[in-house]
């Protein structure tokens, strides 16, 4: 007979059928418990890396964008001066 069920006989006056009953809830009651509680954890562990995820590719974005800008006005910047080279050489 375990812990609970002693105690669930003991104060109760119940028999040992309903007794391991009463036990098998109560364990139930508890693996429930812990399980929810490890998956709030798993989720909760999951969000922060996805958040960081997130604020990571949203740098590299604007990184890059600003990158492409750059190199869009180094482009005008020499198709500019390679029209004003063709331009003055006739």
């Amino acid at each position: 007979m375990c812990v609970f069920e002693a105690a669930a006989v003991g104060a109760a006056g119940m028999s040992a059928v309903q007794a391991a009953a009463a036990n098998a809830a109560l364990m139930s009651l508890i693996t429930t418990s812990v399980t929810m509680a490890a998956q709030q954890q798993q989720a909760s562990a999951q969000n922060r890396m996805m958040a960081e995820r997130q604020r990571q590719g949203t740098a590299l974005a604007r990184e890059n964008y600003a990158a492409q800008q750059i190199a869009a006005v180094q482009r005008t910047a020499q198709e500019r001066e390679a029209a004003a080279n063709e331009i003055g050489k006739d």
